[in-house]
């Protein structure tokens, strides 16, 4: 069986090169649409060849002994597939594949068709010979495996790499799209792959939030940057596609946004950065260092191209804020490119590899981050209401003046920048929510889906702003059946617990939670030592109400059972944060369906 799967992958490659030479010969469309689901079909059957080898403990080929073991349930040995670099870049293969063909099969062209046969032979090519995943190990066959990663053992690891890799591959239908002439505004395929990798983002930071035990959702990690640049940029994508009549900045985005997912994956899988959840040294990095230099003439020529014909042509006042905001979010993905670059390049130009912090990412978000909510606390108005866009942005700023500085007034104490940032926020939510009944009022449900996507963001966006500047932490020591304060709660150790099965043992320490108002419950944050890999995991516990968590993780036992150590997170507002992202990933999804 892994003859066959890897006999299937040469065989994508190779259709893929005869189609590239077919293309000379001006072949019809169908003939080529046919070419392209060959691809497609080979690359399925292959990668389904993997998972069947995953799910039945085929521990002869090396990829199944590296990420996987008996005991694991089985969902967990379908997230195994995707674990490694060999089986992810099969995956990445077989979903660039079908977005290729869904996007040829309805706008096809000569240009689309080259990109998807020229990308999906590089990716198959890559695959066959350099990170075949059906190479089979040396030596007798084991008789289990070497485990999954214990990180990877949560729920939101079934789902968050799936989604990413379905968002990210989705660049190459807006690619083969816009090489088309008959192209048009964004479609339910684009509106459905930005809400699938919007939904990845979140999943990849409620899985950061749940698992590594340090109190946040966001670290501006470089595996976490790889998909945000990539999301901006396809952000900035959708608002020029549906309100900037210029194909060549059409193109120039979709380009962009399939440069930035590449880009990401080099980064993250070349070993030039360092980061929780990237991908170990390979010498794919030169690999897909090539491609993006190939892919980076194109994208420079359709910029230049595009703005020498926005400077010649006149445009409505809707489309240069549509302009402005797109760049803004464009510099914005570029400028955290730069530091996760910085240090690799200082490497290489002066021999001292120096990276730049999480201060960098956040004295960088401010400005730019004020300035995107401006655009859009005007453009929202003036895009749905031009007539009474005025009266609309002067109520909304009465408002927000007044919302802000009631919140500052209840938190008798607050930063310049906090004041700035959670009024610009004040001032696209009160707009949103105006436009938002207006707009219900008249039936218009589309219109409708579309503001709420906003009105999901602006939320999210005042749960980040709100719960980043405002959490709290404390190192605690917690003695048997004495209470501890922390903050409005009290907190009293009760004694240790032990779990076992066949994967880990797990410690975890039984603490009474109990808040001021009388509420009260237990939570049980824990060590896990996984058997198969050898290595310790903290296993954090946490207590939600409607607006805030309290969230505990062990930092240490003691020996004779007398005390442990905990670090306690206050996170205010943190409610925000999922019920935003919520709202936007649903809003988008409804978008993408409804047709009116």
């Amino acid at each position: 069986m892994p003859e066959l799967g890897a006999f299937f992958i040469f065989l994508s490659a190779v259709i893929s090169i005869f189609s590239l030479i077919a293309l000379f010969r001006q072949t019809d469309f169908p003939t080529l649409s046919k070419l392209l689901a060959s691809v497609c079909l080979s690359l399925s059957i292959s990668f389904l060849i993997l998972l069947l080898l995953f799910l039945n403990d085929r521990f002869a080929v090396l990829a199944v002994w590296q990420h996987s073991e008996r005991s694991l349930p089985w969902f967990f040995k379908i997230s195994a597939v995707w674990s490694g670099m060999n089986g992810s870049l099969l995956f990445w293969s077989f979903l660039h594949s079908w977005f290729c063909y869904l996007a040829f099969r309805k706008y096809p062209s000569y240009k689309g068709a080259f990109f998807s046969f020229a990308s999906c032979g590089f990716y198959a090519l890559v695959v066959l010979i350099w990170f075949n995943p059906f190479q089979y190990l040396q030596g007798d066959t084991p008789v289990d495996g070497q485990g999954l990663n214990p990180l990877l053992h949560n729920f939101f690891m079934l789902i968050h790499p799936i989604a990413i890799y379905i968002g990210l591959n989705s660049g190459a239908y807006l690619v083969v799209k816009n090489f088309s002439d008959q192209a048009t505004l964004v479609d339910k395929v684009e509106r459905l792959s930005w809400a699938i990798l919007t939904l990845g983002i979140v999943l990849g930071g409620a899985w950061a939030y749940a698992e590594l035990g340090w109190g946040g959702y966001w670290a501006w990690d470089p595996v976490e940057n790889a998909s945000l640049i990539p999301w901006l940029i396809f952000t900035a994508y959708l608002h020029v596609s549906n309100l900037v009549r210029a194909e060549s900045l059409r193109i120039f985005f979709a380009l962009c946004v399939h440069l930035a997912c590449i880009v990401g994956t080099w980064i993250t899988r070349s070993g030039i950065i360092q980061s929780v959840h990237a991908f170990a040294n390979s010498n794919l990095g030169s690999l897909f260092l090539a491609y993006i230099i190939v892919l980076t003439a194109p994208t420079l020529f359709f910029g230049f191209k595009s703005f020498s014909s926005l400077t010649s042509k006149k445009s409505s006042s809707a489309s240069k804020l549509a302009l402005v905001f797109s760049g803004l979010m464009l510099f914005y993905a570029l400028s955290i490119l730069w530091g996760m670059l910085f240090a690799p390049i200082n490497e290489f130009l002066f021999g001292k590899k120096i990276f730049v912090g999480i201060p960098y990412y956040d004295s960088l978000s401010f400005p730019y981050l004020f300035l995107i909510f401006l655009v859009l606390a005007v453009g929202l108005p003036l895009v749905f209401l031009r007539e009474q866009i005025a009266s609309v942005i002067a109520g909304s700023a009465v408002s927000s003046f007044i919302l802000t500085f009631s919140l500052v007034a209840f938190l008798k104490y607050a930063t310049f920048c906090e004041i700035v940032m959670w009024f610009v926020i004040f001032l696209n939510l009160i707009a949103i929510i105006y436009l938002s009944f207006k707009f219900l009022a008249l039936k218009k449900i589309k219109i409708v889906l579309t503001l709420i996507i906003h009105l999901g963001f602006i939320i999210l966006s005042l749960g980040i702003a709100f719960s980043y500047v405002r959490k709290t932490d404390k190192n605690l020591t917690l003695f048997k059946n004495q209470e501890v304060a922390f903050r409005n709660f009290k907190l009293t150790f009760l004694g240790l617990e032990i779990e076992k099965n066949p994967i880990f043992e797990q410690v975890a320490a039984n603490i009474y939670l109990q808040s001021l108002n009388g509420e009260s419950v237990f939570l049980k944050p824990a060590s896990r030592f996984y058997f198969s890999k050898k290595q310790n995991t903290a296993e954090i516990s946490l207590h939600s109400d409607w607006f805030s968590d309290v969230y505990l993780a062990l930092v240490e036992i003691d020996p004779e059972e007398n005390w442990v150590a905990v670090k306690a997170f206050y996170n205010p507002a943190i409610t925000l944060v999922w019920l935003g992202a919520a709202l936007t990933i649903l809003g988008a999804l409804a978008s993408a369906v409804i047709k009116k």
